[in-house]
């Protein structure tokens, strides 16, 4: 009987050993944002009172606002959806903020980049389109950003730079999802 016991208590042993000697880590940071297409937010973090602050006084959500019902008016953090990432220094907490109706276009999501959003959030981007992704390259020590917008038949893509103060669109393509044809297009001045 002590026979068979011992080899359960070595593998079990093992086991303990093995377990200890492994730490958890995080899960790793979410890159791509694309609610309607598979890539919802998955790790979602309040909107503070600061960042919802900057985040209606952007022209998009003012406009939107000025002609949304009483009730959304009202209830403007839920307007939005809020994901953590790291645009830039690793200490620094930045967001990808996603906007629910009615801050969303008639086909197409609503995106908002918000910088330092635990101690002076600033809005750098707002993009519309079907996706936002985080890329790992980066301009003046911030991570570049891709949205993709799309038409049944058409992607445009644009990929961001930041230039020190906001993103500002670097390179801008169509493809024909048809012929499979990218076309390169002068991109059009942010303000």
């Amino acid at each position: 009987m002590a026979q068979r016991k011992l080899p359960m208590l070595v593998c079990l042993g093992l086991i303990v050993v093995t377990m200890q000697g492994q730490t958890a880590r995080p899960a790793p940071e979410q890159t791509e944002f694309s609610p309607d297409y598979g890539h919802p937010i998955q790790h979602e973090v309040p909107v503070s009172p600061g960042v919802l602050r900057v985040l209606l006084k952007s022209p998009e959500v003012r406009d939107t606002l000025q002609d949304a019902k009483e009730s959304a008016q009202h209830a403007t953090s839920q307007l939005f959806t809020t994901a953590e990432v790291h645009l830039g220094p690793a200490k620094e907490i930045d967001l990808v903020v996603y906007g629910i109706s009615p801050m969303t276009g008639g086909d197409n999501d609503w995106f908002w980049i918000v910088l330092s959003a635990r101690k002076n959030p600033k809005v750098v981007l707002f993009a519309g389109g079907s996706s936002l992704e985080v890329m790992s390259s980066r301009t003046n020590g911030y991570r570049d950003i891709t949205t993709v917008g799309h038409t049944a038949v058409t992607l445009f893509t644009t990929i961001l730079k930041f230039d020190g103060q906001k993103y500002q669109p670097r390179t801008c393509t169509v493809e024909d999802v048809l012929t499979k044809r990218i076309t390169r297009l002068a991109c059009p001045p942010r303000e």
